[in-house]
């Protein structure tokens, strides 16, 4: 069944720095600072690049708080992420780009360190420190960036290794237990030959919610998490850089009750039914388990500058585990328990050329480009659990006759699991230039086609009274099969820019993009699990505006877009 969606909508930001009328300073002090970007691949003022992105540089990071991706949508307009578990973190730009939790479904917007795909979202909610920038691209970013950014791109870059000795220590102490500690040393091994990094950051604050069961804390912060990078300098014109990365995260159980503050506070206690909590956080569940996670990364590029062109060879691995353990039912009863075990495995391997500026291949400088080929493969699976002693009793000998399930007694235990393996390649090759017809007029296109093949592995299994059937609430038979879904898709992306002034653009654009197909991890039948869907695609239609005003003192960037998708990826519930 096909699904179209439609969206059309405007997005503005205007930003102001005022100086002091009493105060006598130079006019320099209160301009806007410069951000380079490399949104499209290439080194170019942010100003100067003819699409949506924001982009904030490492010391508005510090400035403004930002501690982990989540935080960036307190920032960005059209940003929205939301994470009701430390396994299910969905990532929105301009209103697409949520995914399920299962490993058979990929998000619709893409999340990159140093150019490495995070292919799991709970890996893309990291820790953000020892950073040069981030850069938001909104907007489908098919061409350069390839699946999976229907809705847009988030880009971490992080700090190379310095050519001097760098040192910074940063504390953080407020309340509740807060204490955020973060170091970073950089500089020479070898004198103009190899340059390291290392750095290191903790986040801890005590738990917001109490669970009035067993007086477990919840909803805590305790992140360890850091960073070893080298750069080599091979001759003049070639560098190796290497970075290895490792997070933990045990944040404790994500406790929440049926009740009004978005379940932090509950309408049940220990005491019994429908009083009233006390005014602090509490919650009045049976699980108390917690969350954890824990992933390591390594990322390796190669650089070599022709006259022509720069080589960039660019290979990353990454693991991932992710447990996590919740009362679904947000109750004192055992009716219903969620336990997720995830372990993923991903890699991606690319070889890009970008043109020099006045190169034998620019043109005369007039042209630049960016060609490539890409790879990604992922080994991944998870097993997902409904557990629950008290429910199976009431469905049993309440909301079913009693010979359905033998008269089930209390405190039977009931398990329904879902096991799901996945096996992704996806290869690439694609370009990109832009030319320019004179200093003011220039023109931008794009092409990128993708092949990938999925494999699906999906095993059900029931514990406990009630069999696969009409009754069963989530299984209709017995869950065993494989499946295989082969894609192909040409994204592209055109666009016409004018210069009015160095410090004024305007831009129209048609870009593409879209999302992996995939299967329903947690399907009621054989059929309905391997039988798989199709990718969605959107077309992106743009207008925009960048421009500073009042000696560089004012910027307004303004953009008016409709974004067109087809075969849109949602997860509903639907009633037999």
């Amino acid at each position: 069944m096909k699904i179209r969606h439609h969206f059309f909508l405007i997005s503005a930001g205007l930003s102001l720095f005022a100086a002091p009328i009493a105060m006598a300073q130079d006019d320099s002090d209160f301009e806007f600072e410069e951000i380079i970007v490399t949104a499209e691949r290439r080194t170019e003022s942010v100003q100067s690049v003819p699409l949506s992105v924001t982009a904030i540089s490492a010391d508005a990071i510090a400035a403004l708080g930002i501690r982990s991706t989540q935080d960036l949508q307190n920032f960005v307009p059209g940003l929205s992420i939301r994470s009701t578990s430390i396994g299910s973190t969905n990532f929105v730009i301009r209103g697409i780009g949520e995914a399920n939790d299962d490993v058979s479904t990929d998000s619709g917007v893409g999340v990159y360190v140093d150019d490495i795909y995070m292919a799991r979202t709970s890996a893309a909610n990291l820790a953000l420190y020892d950073l040069e920038r981030v850069e938001v691209l909104r907007g489908p970013q098919g061409t350069l960036y390839g699946r999976n950014t229907a809705g847009g791109s988030i880009n971490v870059i992080t700090l190379q290794p310095s050519d001097t000795f760098i040192g910074k220590i940063g504390i953080d102490v407020g309340s509740e237990g807060l204490l955020n500690a973060n170091a970073f040393l950089s500089g020479p091994i070898v004198a103009e030959k190899l340059f390291a990094k290392i750095s290191i950051s903790s986040m801890n604050r005590d738990g917001l919610t109490v669970n009035s069961v067993d007086g477990v804390e919840g909803n805590k912060i305790d992140t360890l998490t850091g960073r070893i990078g080298l750069r080599y300098l091979l001759t003049d014109r070639t560098e190796v850089l290497f970075t290895i990365d490792a997070e933990n995260t045990t944040p404790g159980p994500n406790l929440r009750s049926l009740g009004p503050n978005n379940g932090f506070e509950n309408f049940a206690t220990v005491a019994g039914p429908l009083e009233a909590s006390d005014p602090e956080r509490t919650a009045n569940v049976n699980n108390s388990i917690g969350e954890e996670f824990d992933t390591v990364g390594g990322m390796l590029r190669l650089n070599v500058d022709y006259d022509a062109a720069t080589l960039s060879l660019i290979a990353g691995l990454r693991t991932a585990q992710t447990f996590s353990n919740s009362d679904f039912d947000q109750s004192p009863d055992d009716f219903l328990n969620e336990r997720l075990d995830q372990d993923a495995d991903w890699g991606s391997f690319e070889i890009r050329l970008n043109s020099n500026a006045e190169g034998a291949w620019s043109a005369g400088g007039k042209l630049d480009w960016t060609a490539g080929l890409y790879y990604f493969f992922e080994d991944s699976s998870q097993t997902i659990n409904f557990e629950s002693t008290d429910l199976a009793f009431v469905l049993c000998n309440f909301a079913f006759p009693p010979f359905v399930c033998g008269g089930t007694a209390p405190g039977t235990f009931a398990d329904i699991g879902y096991f799901q393996e996945i096996d992704t390649s996806a290869s690439a090759v694609f370009g990109q230039l832009n030319y320019a017809f004179t200093d003011s007029f220039s023109l931008t296109a794009g092409l990128r086609y993708t092949d990938e093949t999925k494999d699906f592995r999906s095993i059900s299994s029931v514990v406990g009274p009630l069999s696969p059937g009409p009754f069963n609430p989530l299984l209709d038979e017995d869950i065993d099969c494989t499946g295989n879904k082969d894609f192909s898709n040409v994204s592209g992306k055109f666009a016409l820019e004018y210069a009015f002034t160095g410090d004024s653009l305007v831009y129209a654009s048609l870009s593409q993009g879209y999302r992996s197909g995939g299967f329903n991890g947690q399907a009621a039948t054989n059929a309905d699990a391997c039988g798989g869907f199709n990718e969605e695609t959107a077309d992106n239609i743009e207008i925009g505006v960048k421009a500073d005003w009042a000696n560089n003192r004012l910027r307004t960037n303004l953009s008016i877009f409709s974004t067109d998708y087809e075969d849109l990826q949602v997860s509903v519930i639907a009633e037999a």
